[in-house]
Order: C-alpha cells, then sequence, then structure tokens
C-alpha cells in the first residue's frame, strides 16, 4: 500500500515538474522574443532617427553657409568670388563642385561663378532648373559621376525680386548611413521618387515583397515624420523597418535590421531550459522518494504560514505539491494571500492616483482668476465648474495698458487630465504673450494673432488629437471698440444699456446680438496647422453687457435627453437681459440647473463669463 501511494506521488511529482517548466519555457520563451523584437524595434527607431537627424544637421549646414555665400558673392567682385567658393569646397569634407546662377523673373539663367570638376564637362543651369522643377530644394544622383550626389536649392535674393538657383556636387561617402554585415543593418536614403540615393535603385526594388513595399510607401507618404514601418519576411531573412523623414527635404531615411539574433537568442534560452529541466527532473525523482516522508513537514509549513499570514507578512507562499486536501489547502492559502496582495495594491494606487489627482486640480485653480473682477473700466463676474477633478475649460483677463484689456476664454476637446493639459498650455503662452504686449514684442491690437501663435504651439505639440475652440476679446475703453477673435467657440453675446439700439438692428425683436464675424475663422485651435484667423470690432457703450460662455452650458440635458439649446437661452435673455452683471450670472446659472437632469452635477465642463463696459469710469477717464 505504501509502495502504490508512493509511485503515484512519484509519477505525479515528474509529470507536474514537465509540465511546469514546459510552460514556463513556453511562456518565457514568447515572452523573450516579444521583449527582443520591442527592444530591436525601438533600438532600430531611434538610430534611424539619429542617423536622420545626422543628414539633416550636415544638409541643413551647408544650407546654411550656401545662403551666406551667395549673399556674399552678389556683391563681390569676380576674383575674390572665385577665392570663397575654393575656401568653400576646401572646408567642406566631400564637396566637389559648386555652381550659382541668377534666375531673373523671365526664367533666363546667368552663371555667376562655377568650381566643377575639369575631368567631367560641366552641366548648364537649363539642367539643374529642370531637375528642381517647382521644388525649392532637392537631392539627387549625380548624372554623371557614380559616387556622388546634387544638392540643387533656390534662394531668394535680399532685396530684389530675382532667384539664385546653387548647385553643390558632393562625394555620398559623406552621408552617414548605417551598412554594416557583422550588425546586418542597411540604410537606404529615399527621394521624392523612393529610389535610392546610393544604388539609384527603386525601394519596390531593392524589397522584394511588392506588398509591403507598397505598404512602407503610403506610410511614409502619410508625412508622419519617423517610425516603424514593420517585419519584412523574405526569403533571405526577416528584417524589422524603420524610417525618419528629414526635415525639410524630399528625402525617406529606411533602415533594415536582420532578426536572425532574435532567433538565435531563442535557441539559447531553449537549450539553457533543456538543461534546467534535465535537473529538476532528477530532483524530482529525489523528492517524489521522501514526499511521504515529509507529509507531516508540509503541514508544518502551512502551519507556520498561517503564523506569518498573522503577522503581516503577505508575500510569503506556501509549497503546492500535490492535489489532494493538503495541496488543495496549499493553493487556497496562496490565492488568499495573493488576493489580499493585490487588494492592498490596488487601494494604494487608487490613493496614489487621487493625491495626484488632487494636486493637478490645485495647480489647475491657480490658472482662474477671482471669481469677480473690478476695474475703472470693467465689471465681471463668472461661473466655473468642472465635470471632473481636472476640467477642459479655462478664461482669463490680462490689463495691457492704455486702457486696453484681454478676455480669453477657451473649451478643451474633452475633460480630465488630458483636456487639462491642453489648459495649462493655452494659460502659458496666453500668459507670456500678454507679457510681450506689455513690452512692446507683439502686436497689441491683434487677438487674431494671439490665436495663430496659440494654434502653431497646439498643432506642433499635439498633432490635432487635442484641440480647443478659443475667443480672445480686446476692449479698448479709451476708443470704446470692442476687437475679437473666434477659433470655433460659442458667439458671444452683446446686450446693449438701450434695448433700441441701432447696433441690434432696425426694429429689434430680442434686446440682444450674437457677435459674429464677417469673415469667418478657422475651426478650432491645434486641428490645422495653416489655419486662418481674422478680427471683427464692434462699438462699446456705456453699459454694455457681454456673456461669454462654453458648450457646456448650451448642451445640458434634461431628463428625456433634450439639450438646454439656443431657444431656452433666448427666452431667458429675453426676461433677464435688463439685470445686472451678478442677478443676471446667478438667474441663468439657476435656470440652468434646475433643466439639467444631474441638478448641479455636470456631464461636461461649464464656464460662464458676464462683463460690463461702465458708464461712470469711461466718463471719468
Amino acid at each position: 500500500m505504501r509502495q502504490s501511494f508512493g509511485a503515484k506521488i512519484f509519477v505525479f511529482t515528474i509529470v507536474l515538474v514537465l509540465l511546469v517548466v514546459g510552460s514556463i519555457t513556453f511562456k518565457n520563451g514568447q515572452a523573450l522574443r516579444e521583449n527582443l523584437n520591442r527592444q530591436y524595434q525601438s533600438s532600430l527607431i531611434d538610430g534611424t532617427q539619429l542617423l536622420g537627424e545626422k543628414i539633416f544637421s550636415l544638409l541643413t549646414r551647408w544650407d546654411n553657409r550656401l545662403s551666406y555665400l551667395v549673399q556674399s558673392v552678389l556683391t563681390l567682385p569676380e576674383k575674390t568670388r572665385g577665392e570663397m567658393i575654393d575656401a568653400f569646397l576646401v572646408s567642406e569634407e566631400g564637396a566637389q563642385s559648386l555652381q550659382i546662377f541668377r534666375l531673373n523673373k523671365t526664367g533666363e539663367l546667368t552663371t555667376l561663378v562655377e568650381r566643377v570638376n575639369p575631368e567631367y564637362p560641366a552641366l548648364g543651369g537649363p539642367i539643374w532648373k529642370k531637375a528642381l522643377g517647382s521644388n525649392e530644394v532637392r537631392i539627387l544622383h549625380h548624372p554623371q559621376i557614380t559616387d556622388e550626389a546634387v544638392l540643387i536649392r533656390r534662394l531668394a535674393i535680399r532685396g530684389a525680386d530675382e532667384m539664385v538657383l546653387v548647385v553643390l556636387s558632393f562625394e555620398l561617402r559623406v552621408i552617414p548611413l548605417a551598412s554594416s554585415a557583422d550588425r546586418k543593418i542597411q540604410s537606404y536614403l529615399l527621394d521624392e521618387s523612393f529610389r535610392d540615393l546610393v544604388s539609384r535603385k527603386t525601394y519596390r526594388t531593392i524589397v522584394p515583397v511588392k506588398s509591403f513595399a507598397n505598404k512602407a510607401q503610403k506610410l511614409m507618404q502619410g508625412d508622419l515624420g519617423a517610425g516603424y514601418l514593420g517585419e519584412l519576411k523574405t526569403s533571405q531573412g526577416n528584417f524589422f523597418v524603420a524610417y525618419h523623414h528629414i526635415p525639410g527635404y524630399p528625402m525617406q531615411l529606411v533602415t533594415h535590421q536582420d532578426t536572425s539574433s532574435i532567433d538565435e537568442a531563442i535557441r539559447s534560452f531553449l537549450w539553457d531550459m533543456l538543461r534546467w529541466t534535465v535537473l529538476f527532473v532528477l530532483l524530482a525523482i529525489f523528492v517524489s522518494s521522501t514526499i511521504i516522508r515529509n507529509l507531516l513537514t508540509n503541514l508544518r509549513e502551512l502551519y507556520a504560514a498561517t503564523q506569518r499570514l498573522g503577522s503581516g507578512d503577505f508575500e510569503h507562499n506556501v509549497s503546492v505539491r500535490s492535489q489532494d486536501e493538503l495541496g488543495q489547502l496549499s493553493a487556497a492559502f496562496n490565492l488568499m494571500t495573493r488576493k489580499i496582495v493585490n487588494l492592498l495594491a490596488a487601494e494604494h494606487e487608487k490613493a496614489r492616483l487621487d493625491q495626484e489627482l488632487s494636486v493637478a486640480q490645485s495647480v489647475q485653480n491657480t490658472f482662474f482668476k477671482e471669481n469677480t473682477i473690478r476695474n475703472r473700466q470693467l465689471l465681471v463676474t463668472s461661473f466655473y465648474q468642472p465635470a471632473s477633478e481636472c476640467g477642459g475649460d479655462w478664461w482669463g483677463h490680462y490689463p495691457l495698458g492704455s486702457n486696453r484689456e484681454l478676455i480669453v476664454i477657451g473649451d478643451a476637446t474633452g475633460h480630465g487630465v488630458p483636456a487639462a493639459l491642453v489648459t495649462a498650455i493655452a494659460y502659458a503662452t496666453t500668459h507670456i504673450l500678454s507679457e510681450q504686449i506689455m513690452a512692446g514684442a507683439f502686436p497689441a491690437k491683434d487677438p487674431a494673432e494671439i490665436l495663430r501663435s496659440l494654434n502653431t504651439l497646439l498643432y506642433q505639440t499635439l498633432r490635432g488629437k487635442l484641440c480647443m475652440s478659443f475667443l480672445a476679446l480686446l476692449i479698448d475703453s479709451e476708443n470704446r471698440t470692442l476687437t475679437f477673435s473666434n477659433a470655433g467657440h460659442p458667439y458671444p453675446v452683446l446686450i446693449p444699456a438701450n434695448t433700441k439700439d441701432t447696433r441690434l438692428g432696425p426694429n429689434p425683436k430680442v434686446p440682444y446680438r450674437h457677435l459674429l464675424q464677417k469673415r469667418k475663422s478657422s475651426c478650432i485651435l491645434g486641428l490645422e496647422k495653416d489655419s486662418v484667423f481674422y478680427n471683427e470690432t464692434v462699438n462699446l457703450l456705456p453699459g454694455d453687457k457681454i456673456i461669454l460662455y462654453t458648450d457646456g452650458l448650451t448642451e445640458l440635458e434634461n431628463a428625456e435627453g433634450k439639450q438646454w439649446g439656443a431657444r431656452p437661452m433666448k427666452l431667458f435673455l429675453q426676461a433677464h437681459a435688463h439685470e445686472d452683471p451678478f442677478t443676471l450670472c446667478k438667474s441663468l446659472m439657476n435656470n440652468a440647473i434646475t433643466f439639467n437632469k444631474k441638478a448641479k452635477v455636470f456631464d461636461d465642463d461649464l464656464t460662464l463669463l458676464i462683463i460690463e463696459f461702465k458708464q461712470e469710469e469711461i466718463m471719468a477717464a
């Protein structure tokens, strides 16, 4: 009976060890392959980008020196021109020849100066002009010399309507490309036609898998800048492929790296695991022969583990050596400790995140001025409530001197931490721009220029992933004007003090008007690189009120899913437009909260500003 039980334990232990080691080997092998793939891909992307930056640095240095050289050549006598050209060619490694042509309005070319290889006939300006086409710059293989390339650049002449065509020939060896047989890595510098500058072959010719070549070219044409193109599988082997666009030049740097070293690492890992498996099996034989004698020892171990758990040691696990009642009890004990550890970790992580959100909310609260602003020209009262700890709404007030004040309001897409980051960018940028206006380093009467600066920064930073509606108002109290520029934000509402004011139009039906722009600006900030914004100016009179708000107000929903919208706003203003700013703000929010299905809990960030142009202070000024 003892032998039968011992045999079962022996067989079970051997099988269990083989299964566990096999499972660990398989999972670790997969994890090792995935980790190595990620590391190789990341290293390849970084290396390609670094190589691209070196190429960009070389081309930029040449461009800068050529630009300075051209401007100097135009003002120097012919002898001195030649000396400057020779000095340039000597100082730049790999530079072989240089030709400079004047290009007049009619497209005719005149040679200013040239230094070419005497072994080859000089190619005329029309050939280079045709090669350049409508581009400002182009790099191509030299049509006569195998180991050289040509940089063609069109440059403007300062103070003249004419252009200059610069042609620089250089040796291909000075282009820093990766090509190493031992590391199994190869780089290709492709022009706008996806033709390699060195081999003169198209990328479809270089890559034997046409579907991959087509996919790679589409990704590179997407102008993402840089990235990973995928894994190329060929009969010669598998390759990771990454690319980097050379900024300012119609060139793509593509790098291939052989993945065979990953397979070698996996094979080495499997051999190591096999040796360990043999060792574990031998150990299991020994353990299985003594397991019966160790039953009581295991029970004592389980008891000791419960004592350690009671003392607060939740990391300790007991060994599970069988599937009988003792093994089930051990497994249940380990599961219980893991759940306790996971629960404690989850609570700790939740407390950490809550603390970080609290800090972020405190930082964002510093972006806002006080709820009420009073000065000699304006009275501003506001309401602001984010939908979560951090919001995407923001407004600001900036005195600019000379009786001018800037008021801005913005609404980032979404809400929470991502939207709060957008408001932080807008806050910092507007703050810097206001200081530059005060210092005379930025246009003082152009809100549209503020929107252009913000749009450029948001687009360059976020590439359209996060956007922001924005409205900038410049109030000139001395001239009694309001100049504003709108980027996709709800229209400001003007409420004249006199209900028969001519600014409301003939026979007005409502005591207010929305301030629209005759020339419509582009949509929200950060969506497009070349957005266009315009200014619109209206006159102000003492007692005028201006209402600014975000779409969190008009998009409030009741229990039936109906939005508050424009009509309730119209009905409200017809009844309350005459009220002072404080009463009007309070009445408007009470009306909205009563309509909202969640009362004072909003699904979106909500901001409301009411500005009054004060009569007595204007007269006093």
